[in-house]
């Protein structure tokens, strides 16, 4: 598909270990920790969710390159991931490094960092 403008999504890079996040899920296995164990808030609140694909590892190239199929099957072509620096390093970066950068399609789209300026400093609702 010949794009003469950019189709960009948003992607939070948390559904994968980052032994740094351990304190918030103690599990390893990122922001899936939270979705697995969701608890119903009210009445007809179905949870927790299953996602359709299961529960994928989005660090994991092979991974990345099924995500990256969808995209550009439906016409995005570039993703933009938050990044963050967290005690002076970058943090949450394998969804970009081992996933994105290693996916065998990634010369199909694009990709952006959004800088997101805080720090990672409170706890989930798990």
């Amino acid at each position: 598909m010949n794009h003469k403008y950019d189709i960009a999504a948003y992607y939070w890079p948390a559904y994968h270990d980052e032994p740094r996040w351990r304190k918030f899920m103690p599990d390893g296995e990122g922001e899936w920790e939270t979705i697995r164990k969701a608890k119903p808030k009210f009445t007809g609140h179905c949870q927790p969710r299953v996602p359709q694909w299961g529960y994928l590892n989005e660090a994991d190239p092979i991974v990345m390159d099924k995500k990256i199929d969808a995209a550009v099957k439906h016409g995005v072509n570039t993703f933009i991931f938050d990044w963050y620096w967290y005690e002076n390093q970058p943090f949450l970066e394998d969804t970009l490094n081992k996933g994105f950068l290693k996916a065998k399609g990634n010369d199909r789209m694009k990709f952006f960092l959004m800088w997101a300026n805080h720090d990672a400093t409170t706890g989930w609702d798990l």
